[in-house]
């Protein structure tokens, strides 16, 4: 009674050392304890900058630095660095999500996953990019999202040599080189590379345009298609053409005018409903993209937003027409 930390699994051994005489310094062990209740983080990971309150996390956190991961998953070929996770990855083989959304009945695997998910509802974004003030739902978002501000692009394409700034990204990059393309649309059969590629394209079968333009009020189904529109009414051209000075309003379309001056066809054939054609002319008057351009712009919309926050394509089989 009167104990300041009511441990029940060192009670003995605080009794012990509280009945002990003041002069007497107390062991280490319980100091340790005691400083754990006070939030401090007294293991330092010799390796990296990170601490910890409890020995055996310090420990845990070691076996990153040493890539050991003891746990094996019988379905696949994937190891992971505790059992919980593995646990929790089973549950992709097996197909379980006991986690459901109570707004949108999504499942997950794990509650993390679900407290991560709710932010969409809630609109929080608790993780901000100091660089331009663009808000996250995870760290791991924001830590990929930073890699745009430094230029770092750790993964490497084996097949073109292409950098990305995170491992999904190589993965569905990939796609491109092997014509993969998993998800598919049951209205037209067209194929993608991710099913965040797939659930903005299914706008166009709906109509639905949930991005608005709050200067002329055109309706577009991404916000990155949004961004790019409303450098129209700004008449921000960010993208410069080192051989003719031309602005343009995104890295792809200078990769398409860039054609111009090296000779390369830059018309392919039109195709894709009124709708797509005119929410393209909408964003970018008569700048449009190729088929090719597309993949790439769906690779730089993955980069920037991720997984869960969104992303987006230009959903049409496109032409050019640049203007001189």
């Amino acid at each position: 009674h009167g104990l300041p930390w009511p441990c029940r699994d060192r009670l003995v051994d605080v009794i012990t050392i509280k009945e002990e005489p003041d002069d007497q310094k107390p062991n280490s062990e319980l100091q340790h304890h005691k400083e754990s209740h006070e939030n401090k983080k007294i293991h330092q990971c010799d390796q990296c900058d990170r601490s910890f309150k409890r020995l055996r996390d310090l420990q845990q956190h070691k076996k990153i630095h040493t890539r050991e991961k003891p746990f094996a998953c019988t379905q696949c070929d994937k190891r992971f660095l505790k059992s919980s996770i593995l646990k929790t990855h089973i549950m992709l083989h097996t197909g379980e999500k006991p986690f459901t959304c109570t707004e949108c009945g999504k499942g997950f695997c794990a509650s993390s996953h679900l407290t991560t998910h709710m932010l969409i509802h809630t609109g929080e974004r608790p993780f901000t990019c100091t660089d331009c003030g663009k808000g996250f739902t995870t760290s791991k978002h924001l830590k990929t999202h930073k890699r745009i501000h430094t230029g770092e692009k750790p993964f490497t394409c084996t097949e073109c040599g292409k950098g990305l700034t995170s491992s999904s990204n190589l993965k569905t990059h990939m796609m491109i080189h092997t014509g993969a393309k998993p998800f598919t649309c049951t209205v037209c059969g067209r194929g993608f590379c991710s099913s965040s590629h797939l659930k903005t394209h299914v706008l166009i079968h709906t109509g639905e345009r949930p991005f608005v333009c709050t200067v002329c009020g055109l309706g577009l189904t991404t916000s990155n298609h949004l961004k790019t529109h409303m450098l129209i009414h700004t008449g921000e051209r960010p993208f410069t053409c080192t051989e003719c000075g031309k602005g343009c309003t995104s890295a792809s379309v200078l990769k398409t005018h860039m054609m111009i001056h090296t000779g390369e066809n830059c018309w392919v054939e039109m195709s894709g409903d009124k709708e797509e054609r005119e929410e393209i002319r909408g964003m970018e008057g008569s700048e449009l993209n190729t088929k090719e351009e597309e993949e790439e712009e769906e690779e730089e919309e993955e980069e920037e937003e991720e997984e869960e926050e969104g992303g987006g394509e230009f959903c049409s089989r496109l032409a050019l027409l640049m203007l001189f």
